[in-house]
């Protein structure tokens, strides 16, 4: 696919099909959700979804037919927070693959709080606001390093 992203002066082939991506913000501050949107669909993400906060975002994962392809997390929410929601879909939260790339976007960029992400298991971390060439690095390397599903602890189904 040759794409024109807004930070590149040349023609860039891309390693993955950015239009069929599917992304999830979660964030509860509606303004850097819809920074991160405008940046998403500059980037020719077509399929951006939306959450406030990590309760809401598990339910969300739970209830969609197909799957996610990339979180993009704040830290920093009410109700259930990043912190909570990655250790969530790391530990494997029933019908959310646990190897589902996550990049944490936040503007917590003190020791104490970048030590808690590393612990985490996340793809990247990009700080608030995101600049344009970072963010789709980041992106891009978290999509190219994605592991497919780990297989489901429910029982084989058996034929008779």
């Amino acid at each position: 696919m040759n794409s024109r992203l807004p930070f590149d002066n040349s023609n860039t082939r891309l390693p993955v099909d950015l239009r069929v991506r599917r992304i999830m913000v979660i964030d509860d501050d509606n303004l850097s959700r819809q920074i991160a949107k405008r940046l998403l669909e500059q980037f020719h993400f077509n399929a951006v979804l939306e959450a406030t906060n990590g309760e809401e975002a598990l339910a969300l994962l739970k209830s969609l037919d197909v799957p996610v392809d990339l979180l993009l997390v704040d830290l920093i929410m009410p109700i259930m927070d990043g912190f909570d929601f990655i250790e969530r879909v790391r530990s494997g939260e029933r019908g959310i693959n646990p190897n589902i790339p996550i990049i944490v976007m936040s503007g917590r960029t003190d020791p104490d709080s970048l030590q808690r992400v590393r612990k985490l298991r996340v793809n990247g971390f990009v700080a608030k606001p995101p600049q344009a060439r970072n963010f789709f690095e980041r992106i891009m390397a978290a999509l190219q390093s994605a592991k497919p599903a780990k297989p489901s602890n429910d029982p084989p189904i058996r034929k008779l």
